[in-house]
C-alpha cells in the first residue's frame, strides 16, 4: 500500500499529469498539478513518481531543431530569409527535456 507524504511527488493516473501532494485531509489525498489545479484524489488515483518528468522542450517545441541566423551581409540589408536549421542546444536534438516536477509549480 502507498503512503504518502507531504512534498511527494505523484502522478495522477486517471488525468495523466503529474503534481505535489500537499496534504491529506478527510481521507483524501491533496494534491496540486502542474497546471496549477489543487485536486482532491482517493489513494488509488495517484502514484509516486521520480521528482523529475520529461517534457517537450520549451527552446525548440519539442522538434529538436532551432532555426538560427546565417547571413553575412550587413544587418541594414537584410532581407529576413538567411536562416539555418540546428539541433538545438538545450534537448541537444532529442526535443525532451528532464524537469523537477517542483520547477513546474
Amino acid at each position: 500500500m502507498n503512503s504518502f507524504e507531504q512534498g511527494d511527488s505523484v502522478e495522477i493516473i486517471s488525468k495523466k499529469t503529474f503534481g505535489i501532494v500537499e496534504g491529506i485531509e478527510n481521507g483524501k489525498i491533496i494534491v496540486t498539478t502542474i497546471d496549477h489545479k489543487t485536486l482532491e484524489l482517493e489513494l488509488n488515483d495517484i502514484q509516486k513518481h521520480d521528482s523529475t518528468i520529461e517534457i517537450d522542450c520549451d527552446e525548440c517545441d519539442g522538434s529538436g531543431e532551432t532555426d538560427v541566423l546565417d547571413c553575412r551581409t550587413n544587418s541594414n540589408d537584410c532581407c529576413g530569409g538567411c536562416y539555418k536549421t540546428i539541433n538545438c542546444d538545450r534537448c541537444n536534438g532529442s526535443g525532451t527535456i528532464h524537469v523537477e516536477i517542483s520547477d513546474l509549480m
